[in-house]
């Protein structure tokens, strides 16, 4: 029986991921001129796993000049992230949610304990739910400060309560594989294709699939 309940966030419950992913291109050229495709290429082997820190260090790597020091090199790299946090925050905080998202939130938080396990900068996530009004939807809410594995352990703690008594929402590959080396239930949006487990057409069909487990 399901106790616990743990939502990803971007693509999950807010229409999101293009959004970030234009701000990640128009940031980049902005910095560097014709940097689009670099951009392109390093958001396609991302795979959901890579921080914005890692991203835009990935960035200056392979435009870094031999003559810059190391002191430039971060300096830049904290004004690319500081710039990505303020636009993205903004821009994500009034993104369309996900067809059935509040619906869904309103009903199963009644029912169970419900947390965020995001590749998000967890302050960032919370002044963005925050903005959102959905705060009082989330016991707790876990970001990239550490691994979405280790989010999921840190919940289980939490909560004291099995692997089996959980279960993970989430639209991409790294909520898949984080659920399943967690070894938690999980539930993925259509945009999956994995046959062992559930997948949804539609949040409006999340809840009778926890009623089942």
């Amino acid at each position: 029986m399901i106790k616990v309940v743990v939502f990803d966030f971007d693509g999950t419950l807010v229409d999101s991921n293009e959004i970030k992913k234009d701000i990640f291109f128009d940031i980049a050229e902005d910095f560097i001129k014709g940097s689009s495709d670099t951009m392109r290429d390093i958001l396609s082997r991302n795979k959901g796993h890579m921080t914005r820190y890692e991203i835009f260090d990935e960035l200056l790597n392979r435009y870094r000049d031999k003559e810059m020091q190391e002191d430039e090199i971060h300096s830049s790299l904290d004004m690319l992230v500081e710039k990505y946090t303020l636009i993205s925050e903004k821009e994500v905080g009034s993104a369309k949610e996900i067809d059935g998202a509040r619906n869904i939130l309103d009903s199963l938080y009644k029912r169970f304990p419900l947390f965020i396990n995001s590749a998000t900068p967890t302050e960032t996530l919370k002044r963005i739910i925050k903005h959102r009004r959905w705060s009082s939807y989330f016991r707790d809410i876990f970001g990239s400060e550490r691994t979405k594995l280790e989010n999921l352990e840190a919940i289980r703690d939490l909560e004291d309560v099995k692997r089996s008594d959980m279960i993970m929402i989430g639209d991409s590959n790294d909520d898949y594989f984080a659920a399943r080396d967690f070894n938690c239930h999980f539930i993925g949006l259509d945009n999956l294709d994995y046959s062992d487990t559930f997948i949804v057409k539609s949040l409006y069909e999340i809840e009778e699939l926890i009623n089942n487990i």
